[in-house]
């Protein structure tokens, strides 16, 4: 992060976890309130103000990529549904598992305080979640899913908190529309030399809250020939997931509707 933000220049800056391999990060042009900024095992949160002197707090999200939930579900020797759960929870013993992950997020310090403040603060939760949805593994999309429907606990909690997933609010329907982000270059499981297919799905997304709408959302992956994995660092966009990129506007506030 720091080497972009050294190339990108003024007025460009970073908020990321202090560690060896930081895997997630916050770039923006906008300023970052200092004191806003906390870190859990798998996110990063900060206070951001725009020039027209409003707010967002936003939380930048990476969850644990192990024990990938597809992989179980497309498994013969898979038989319950709980066994599919258990992966979104796992390592349980350190409490680091994708489930877990969210978790932490929505019992932070940063949380805690700015759902308070959601009427003049609209908060994000964006990012790899590797873990799909369970909006999208429902009953219509079953056939594609190995007979599975799977309430994924990651976004689930994301949704019973209220916050709206913006690629299926934009985009209702997931069998006409299911905007896979995984993967534009990983067609084939490269744990297996390429031989089999690579369950595709979407795990990456953009959660929000408050007065805030979704204009406009699509997935990039640079303009150029793609070069599948494990090649992909040739391509203009050297990333193994597809971008999500979100337009919002603001809506009124409560207190400005009053008025």
């Amino acid at each position: 992060m720091e080497r972009l933000v050294d190339e990108l220049g003024e007025p460009w800056t970073a908020v990321f976890p202090n560690s060896p391999y930081p895997n997630i990060g916050i770039l923006t042009k906008q300023k970052v309130i200092p004191t806003s900024v906390e870190n859990t095992t798998a996110g990063v949160h900060a206070r951001i103000q725009f020039p027209q002197g409003f707010y967002i707090n936003f939380w930048a999200f990476h969850g644990w990529h192990k024990s990938y939930g597809p992989h179980a579900a497309f498994n013969r020797l898979v038989t319950n549904l709980s066994q599919i759960i258990a992966g979104e929870f796992a390592p349980k013993e350190k409490g680091t598992g994708r489930a877990q992950n969210v978790r932490e997020v929505l019992q932070s310090e940063s949380m805690k305080r700015d759902l308070k403040d959601l009427d003049e603060m609209p908060m994000f939760i964006l990012g790899d979640f590797n873990s799909p949805s369970h909006q999208d593994w429902i009953q219509e999309t079953k056939n594609l899913h190995s007979d599975w429907v799977v309430p994924w606990p990651s976004t689930k909690q994301l949704t019973d908190e209220g916050f709206i997933d913006s690629y299926r609010e934009l985009y209702p329907d997931p069998v006409k529309q299911p905007g896979y982000t995984w993967s534009p270059v990983a067609k084939t499981n490269y744990e297996w030399d390429f031989v089999f297919p690579d369950p595709q799905d979407r795990i990456d997304f953009v959660f929000y809250k408050g007065k805030v709408k979704p204009e406009k959302i699509e997935l990039y992956a640079g303009k150029e020939t793609l070069k599948m994995m494990p090649d992909h660092f040739y391509n203009d966009y050297p990333s193994d997931h597809y971008a999500v990129i979100a337009d919002f506007v603001f809506r009124e506030s409560e207190s400005e509707k009053k008025e």
